[in-house]
């Protein structure tokens, strides 16, 4: 897999493509210009990554890496109070983490 741009809504759910290494993503998400004015003052609302298997994460987090543990998609999503603080479209990069 080559690492390849694409740009995502927030709550569309994201199908990751099959691989035989580790993927990791690159997100490159910005504030509206009202979320802009409102870091000012306060900060964000935090954004949420939903995973397809949780417990598929929480295995390759814990380096317990195999082809049956594997995230097949993700869902980046805010809090509706929060929604009009972030821009709806937002990039990510996939790539390859390769392991011996």
């Amino acid at each position: 897999m080559s690492s390849k741009s694409v740009l995502h809504t927030l709550g569309e759910k994201v199908q990751l493509p099959p691989s035989d290494y580790p993927v990791f993503a690159r997100l490159e998400i910005k504030p509206s210009v009202l979320g802009r004015l409102v870091s000012i003052l306060f900060k964000l609302s935090p954004l949420e990554i939903l995973v397809e298997n949780y417990k598929d994460f929480a295995q390759l987090y814990e380096k317990d890496i195999s082809k049956a543990n594997t995230v097949k998609s993700i869902q980046i999503t805010a809090q509706e109070t929060g929604l009009a603080l972030w821009q709806t479209e937002y990039i990510m990069t996939l790539g390859q983490v390769r392991t011996p």
